[in-house]
Parts: structure tokens; sequence; C-alpha cells
């Protein structure tokens, strides 16, 4: 664009009337302040995988119908969702600043997976379900008050910490645990009735059915568009901010 040019143009002899230098670096920042200014685009994370989804085919549009006719006896308050997103806690930078170029260290390994379960209108946080190698982190024993056994509903900053080796990640008996202790806690809330929407990994496939809980599985390969929780928002929260919320916790 013409104006555009002499903008920039404009900006350069301003800078070399006053004395002051201009590098490609400072040109290329004016260039993006410009285009921001005159049509508001800027560098964006792209996030999530909803672009490669297609919501169109006849048959996910038939199992959509479906989940439709499920979650029509729900008020909003009791349509939910659960996902888990991992942590890898002792992954070091892989940008530094240095006169040299600088060999990498190998990524570790290590990680908690954290489950987080919400509701429709976000008036329903469940406290965090925390999975680790160890059988009894030291914070169980240090702040136990924080690790709620008795009730999913439990306090905000209540965590439900539960043993995964060796690897960490979700199992279907830890999952089949933590949902009947759920159908309990809202048995107790007034014998209340709930829909959770599910990713349809295995691990999530119950044999069980439940008094006050019904899992409804998403279609496969559509949940970056139709699941709320993986629809960027566990993809755009870095491991530190994750840590820092756990922090709060244990």
């Amino acid at each position: 664009m013409p104006e555009w040019d002499d903008e920039i143009e404009n900006y350069i002899v301003s800078m070399n009337d006053r004395g002051l230098p201009v590098n490609r670096a400072a040109v290329i920042f004016y260039a993006k302040v410009v285009a921001n200014r005159k049509i508001g685009v800027k560098s964006r994370h792209m996030y999530g995988g909803n672009n490669s989804v297609d919501l169109t085919s006849v048959n996910i549009i038939e199992e959509l119908r479906k989940i439709e006719e499920l979650l029509e006896p729900y008020e909003l308050k009791n349509i939910m969702n659960f996902d888990e997103t991992g942590i890898y806690y002792e992954q070091l930078p892989t940008r530094t600043i240095s006169k040299l170029p600088m060999g990498g260290l190998k990524k570790s390994k290590k990680r908690f997976t954290v489950g987080l379960l919400t509701n429709y209108n976000g008036s329903y946080k469940a406290p965090l379900v925390v999975l680790g190698k160890k059988a009894k982190p030291k914070e169980t024993t240090k702040k136990s008050i924080l690790f709620n056994r008795s009730t999913a509903i439990g306090g905000t900053h209540h965590v439900d910490y539960r043993h995964s080796a060796p690897s960490a990640w979700m199992t279907t008996k830890i999952f089949e645990k933590y949902i009947k202790k759920l159908n309990s806690s809202f048995m107790y809330d007034n014998n209340r009735k709930v829909a959770i929407l599910v990713d349809n990994a295995s691990v999530h496939k119950l044999k069980t059915e439940y008094s006050n809980i019904k899992l409804i599985f998403l279609p496969a390969n559509t949940t970056s568009k139709l699941q709320p929780l993986d629809a960027g928002e566990l993809s755009l929260t870095s491991d530190k901010q994750l840590l820092f919320y756990l922090s709060l916790y244990i």
C-alpha cells in the first residue's frame, strides 16, 4: 500500500533529521505498528486444531444431533466438560541470550496430568485432579488439609491427587474412581443430575452407568472445535502458569 510506504519513509526521514540511528528491526517494528493502526492486524497465536475439523460431514452431523437430544433434559448449569492437560514441570527454556550459539539440553519427561471439570455457565469449577508418579508426594503430608478425599465438590483450593505410575497419565481405573466420587457428591447435592462431555479416549469409556452422571462422548477428532476446554484454553496456558496455579494448591 503506497500510503504505508510513505508513512514508513517519513518515519525514517524524521529519525535521520534528529540524528537518531534506524536499523532494520526498528523499521519492521514501526511497520507492524502502522499495520495494527491502519487495519487492526497483529501477530496472533494460532491455537487448537479447529481449522482442520469438518463438522459438515453426514456422520458428525448425525452424532451431534444425538448429543443434542441427550443434553435436552439438562439445565445449562448441569452441562459440564472434563478434559486433561499435561505439565512438564522440569523442562528448561528453549531460548537463551548468548554471544555464541549454544547446544540445548535433553528435555525432561517428568510431568503431572491435571484434570479440569467445569460447567456451561462457569458457576461450578471442580477441584483439580492431579495425577503424578509418586504414591505419596511430600505435599500431601505437609499440606494435607488441601488434599480433599471426602467429596468431589470440596473447597476452592482442594486437590484430588491420584497416583499413576509409571507415566502419570489418566487411566480407566483412575477415571472410574473419579466419576464414582463425583456421582456420590452430586447425589448429596440435592440429587443433582449432570451431563459431562468428554472426548472419546478409551480411558473415558466406562461400562458402569451412574445415577447422577451421564457421560456423553464427543465425535472423534472434533474436540478442538466442540470441546470448550480443548478449544485453545489449555493450549494457551503455559506450563509456568499451570505450575503457579498448582502452587496455590500444593
